[in-house]
């Protein structure tokens, strides 16, 4: 095999940004392998990825735009490849987003094959140095008259104002935002310190400036009336609506603790939680985590390693076994413990001390054991932020959630909901109802969303959970939704590098489960986007992998 990355700038109009290089030979059409992809180096220390379906061929960018992943080592389904670490997918005709994390899409090329077999990829001049791209949008247009708001700062409303855009939507859109920051990416606030907050935004003001998307920031709706669609905010506007997104996310629920609202206790549910954490933070700080959800296991496996001490504080017997199981949950449980992290189980805090200055001094747990205490950190339960809704018209479950169809759009015919507060069809559970708090699912629910409000009844949801954590240098992927009554653990789970397979009693695998072992989940979350249903048979067939079931042509 021959690859030629030298490019011939005399051979290229330098004036037009949509002008492109001359073919550029990568590789021969034979060294591709079919349904399948391989990335090439491309221009200087850049790579591209060829992919081969159907008898085509078709070349993106080689790196996710979310974390970098590297694509060849993912997963290729019908149309589209997906991420091996955290699940995102994108369409390998054009390189656009269409499944998440994530904001942007892949840089596409052209693909030229000649007589002799050789591949030529051509690149426009103004994507050379391109990692990712924003999606084609349009902009404003100040003559059409109908007017769409979205409620929430969070992952949904995000992706769903870009896509209003994206797909067409020319009219107003509001965006209704309860912090007085700019949309931003919460899931960092757990893994990373001392960070601005313009690191952590979405996107910078120009970006909603140029595209016409209107922002009320330090802002809340109060009031909806479904049948005059019209929503009614806290700074005192009144907004008709033609439709209205609402993902308005979760609150958390404080504890009734005795001295609960002393200083330098937090919850690590936004920015300022995180600002308050490293403020108050130093090599003497002594840290207590109330919890284990992975949030909080996020943000104490990153304490351990700047602060004299971190405890966590449970009442269950381990820690996280919701999410990973039992057999897991302990040995992450000994992995905090290898790694310094002092873990109290099976009891709670019942009062905390302060001093006179009003912050935190000390707390005293239910087995009357008294341990200082300089921050505290509450992984608290949520409450749905839908109160606001309340007599609106809007059907609202027990739980605060709220019902949608197919297509995220709830009993009303004007309003569309998602994220976390969206009991939506899970298309892994044969699109039974869910409620899920998952950052991929809930920028999922923004595109699906945007989609229908602009062509009703035009894109139909199909919701696969991803989630994903690291954790002391461990990657842990899982995917799949439901309950199930047995764990098969594939590997070496003392090691920590296993595949864990969830089954039902129906003997039907209900999530897939990794650590160190990347791109299995993302097979089965491949696998199930494409309606497929994985059996315990399937598993211990050692004659035919069951990921030969995920179509690629």
């Amino acid at each position: 095999m021959q690859v030629y990355i030298l490019i011939k700038t005399n051979n290229v109009t330098m004036c037009d940004e949509y002008e492109y290089t001359d073919p550029i030979i990568i590789c021969n059409e034979r060294d591709l392998p079919d349904n399948g992809m391989k990335e090439f180096h491309f221009i200087d220390s850049k790579k591209v990825l060829l992919i081969k379906q159907k008898g085509k061929i078709y070349a993106v960018g080689a790196k996710c735009p979310h974390f970098g992943g590297p694509l060849k080592d993912g997963v290729v389904g019908n149309g589209r490849i997906r991420c091996p670490w955290h699940g995102a997918c994108f369409d390998i005709k054009s390189g656009d987003i269409e499944d998440f994390p994530g904001l942007d899409s892949l840089p596409c090329y052209k693909v030229e094959t000649k007589k002799n077999g050789q591949v030529g990829i051509m690149i426009r001049l103004k994507d050379i140095d391109a990692v990712k791209r924003i999606k084609d949008m349009v902009k404003r247009d100040l003559d059409d008259p109908t007017t769409f708001v979205v409620i929430g700062g969070g992952p949904a409303a995000q992706i769903c104002v870009e896509t209003l855009r994206q797909e067409g939507y020319v009219g107003r859109i509001i965006l209704v935002c309860k912090e007085p920051y700019l949309p931003y990416d919460r899931v960092k606030i757990s893994k990373t310190f001392y960070v601005t907050i313009e690191a952590l935004q979405y996107r910078q003001k120009e970006f909603y400036d140029e595209y016409g998307i209107e922002i009320y920031l330090n802002t809340e709706a109060t009031n909806v009336k479904c049948s005059e669609q019209v929503v009614k905010l806290s700074n005192g506007k009144s907004i008709k609506y033609d439709k209205m997104f609402i993902a308005t996310g979760c609150t958390p629920k404080i504890p009734s603790i005795i001295g609960v609202n002393l200083k330098n206790i937090v919850t690590l549910r936004t920015y300022d939680d995180l600002a308050i954490i490293s403020e108050t933070m130093s090599e003497e700080t002594r840290i207590i985590c109330l919890g284990t959800g992975v949030i909080t296991l996020e943000i104490a496996q990153d304490l351990i390693k700047q602060v004299e001490s971190v405890t966590i504080v449970t009442n269950t017997e381990l820690i996280a076994s919701e999410l990973f199981g039992d057999r897991i949950a302990e040995r992450i449980l000994r992995l905090f413990t290898d790694n310094h992290v002092n873990v109290i189980t099976n009891t709670n805090i019942i009062e905390i001390i302060g001093n006179l200055n009003g912050e935190i001094e000390k707390v005293i747990l239910a087995n009357s054991k008294l341990l200082p205490c300089d921050l505290l950190i509450i992984d608290a339960e949520l409450e749905m932020n839908t109160k606001f809704l309340k007599g609106s018209g809007l059907k609202i479950n027990n739980n605060g959630s709220i019902d949608t169809n197919i297509y995220l759009r709830t009993s009303v015919e004007s309003i569309y909901v998602g994220g976390d507060i969206a009991n939506a069809p899970v298309y892994s559970m044969e699109n039974e109802l869910g409620t899920i708090s998952n950052y991929k699912i809930a920028q999922y629910h923004g595109r699906i969303a945007a989609i229908n409000m602009i062509k009703s009844r035009s894109k139909m949801l199909r919701a696969v959970p991803f989630f994903f954590t690291k954790l002391f240098e461990k990657n842990f992927r899982f995917s799949g939704y439901g309950q199930y009554s047995n764990i098969i653990i594939d590997g070496n789970l003392e090691d920590m590098k296993f595949v864990a397979y969830f089954v039902n009693e129906n003997n039907k695998v209900m999530l897939v489960g990794s650590c160190d072992y990347d791109p299995i989940v993302s097979q089965f979350a491949e696998l199930q986007s494409q309606g497929g249903t994985l059996k315990l048979a399937d598993i211990k067939n050692d004659e035919v992998p069951w990921t030969k079931m995920i179509k690629s042509d």
